[in-house]
């Protein structure tokens, strides 16, 4: 079971590159951050379904999240009730289990507390994977500071 995870900072702009990487790995499952679309924009990546929260209250493109789940496994959407920019599915791991996804994007300017963040874990069916961009930051994994996230 391949997971692709990326901050590709536009969807459209990064669409080839993503085509590229779906190519070489084939992954069942691509959860991508900070997909910059608009409601109205469609988004048809040929043999996978498109799950998306995008960002309502931008005057532009910008933020959001998506998971592109394989048409080859089975996936449905977990209704989310949530401010922070996170989508989740349930899906069938081939010959594994039933397991839930969640892809989540913070925003490096945007405060959040631990209570949303508890509430959103408690609305995924156990097992789940946490994927997304969080924007913390620790020397631990190279980066030249650290923050509380």
């Amino acid at each position: 079971m391949a997971i692709l995870q990326w901050n590709n900072n536009g969807y459209f702009a990064h669409l080839p590159e993503l085509q590229k990487l779906i190519t070489k790995i084939s992954p069942y499952y691509i959860c991508l951050q900070e997909t910059r679309l608009l409601i109205s924009q469609t988004t048809n990546l040929k043999n996978f379904t498109a799950y998306r929260k995008d960002r309502l209250n931008a005057n532009n493109a910008s933020g959001g999240v998506a998971i592109f789940a394989s048409n080859n496994v089975y996936s449905e959407e977990i209704i989310l009730q949530t401010e922070l920019e996170a989508v989740a599915i349930s899906t069938f791991v081939p010959n594994l289990c039933k397991i839930s996804i969640c892809n989540i994007y913070l925003p490096p300017n945007k405060t959040f507390t631990k209570t949303q963040l508890e509430t959103l874990l408690n609305q995924l069916p156990s097992p789940f994977i946490l994927v997304g961009d969080m924007n913390s930051h620790n020397t631990i994994w190279g980066s030249q500071d650290t923050n509380t996230r």
